[in-house]
């Protein structure tokens, strides 16, 4: 783009994005304000872009693709940077951040690539495009806040963002759920403690409790309550090993009002009872070369020893 040479709007490798762990915020691009990103070398973090409105356009391999409301683009680090607003549409409001990734977010970046090292995804779904528009204003206010330890602060609401897009992902299995069942599904993740009933789940998914029993298990590959029970007894599991709580405590925790028939269930699925599994995850005790004890355990009434 030789006529952008002496375009002071062009954005080129400045070191504003070299060397650093996190950067992040938004675009508000038209005519009067225009955006143009040219980085031949790229940048040694990871770029994300995501359109909101207007229209974006990034030039590759003498090519061009659109970045549309909903788009989320990532350049990976050293790829060639060519993207700004779509001189055409003269408006373009993205947001965007400069990262570097946690080592265990490497595998929700495998998204498809529009070019090499240039990857995208689509949310088509209102709710995530809202999350995650929240998520990165969240990432952007408190990056620049004087809070302490303000860009961990940020990179959480960076890896709910990543989490969101990778549910996106046309390689991700949950991409391939149904709107109805995606939202059934929702409702069970996030009212895990709560009471539940298919009739509940067949108006929050917007279909008959036999077609939503249906497609649920179709896509699953249990039905609806089989879905909730086996995430509530994993959550007990978690539980059981991880905190004191009583048996009881654990059973209210996680939507079973009477313990015994927690105990039940639990027992029918694991082999086990709750104190059982509990007894059996505790850590040893060893003991140390000069006699005394190196770990603790902790019983189902709470007290170490």
């Amino acid at each position: 783009m030789a006529e952008n040479l002496h375009n002071p709007a062009v954005i080129r490798n400045a070191g504003s994005v070299r060397h650093l762990s996190f950067l992040a915020g938004e675009g508000r691009n038209s005519r009067d304000f225009p955006h143009w990103v040219e980085r031949p070398r790229g940048t040694d973090v990871w770029i994300f872009e995501f359109g909101v409105s207007g229209r974006g356009l990034i030039r590759h391999g003498g090519r061009e693709s659109a970045i549309v409301p909903g788009d989320a683009i990532l350049f990976q680090p050293g790829i060639r940077q060519d993207y700004g607003m779509d001189p055409a549409l003269g408006e373009w409001y993205h947001q965007w951040i400069c990262f570097t990734p946690r080592p265990y977010w490497l595998e929700w970046l495998r998204w498809p690539e529009r070019a090499p090292g240039i990857r995208a995804v689509h949310l088509a779904d209102p709710v995530a495009r809202e999350r995650v528009r929240g998520l990165l204003d969240d990432a952007n206010l408190v990056s620049h806040s004087l809070r302490p330890r303000r860009e961990d602060f940020a990179m959480n609401a960076v890896e709910a963002v990543l989490l969101w897009c990778d549910l996106a992902n046309p390689a991700n299995a949950e991409a391939q759920l149904s709107a109805p069942v995606r939202a059934a599904l929702g409702y069970l993740c996030e009212h895990l403690g709560a009471p539940a009933s298919l009739a509940r789940l067949s108006r929050i998914a917007g279909l008959s409790r036999s077609r939503l029993s249906h497609a649920f298990r179709e896509q699953v590959g249990v039905s609806p309550l089989k879905y909730l029970e086996n995430r509530r007894l994993a959550q007990a599991r978690e539980l059981l090993l991880m905190t004191a709580l009583s048996v009881a405590e654990v059973a209210a925790r996680v939507g079973y009002a009477n313990p015994f028939y927690f105990t039940r269930v639990f027992t029918r699925q694991t082999g086990v009872s709750p104190t059982g599994f509990r007894r059996q995850g505790r850590l040893p005790v060893v003991v140390a070369d000069n006699g005394t004890k190196a770990g603790k355990t902790v019983d189902d009434g709470g007290h170490s020893g």
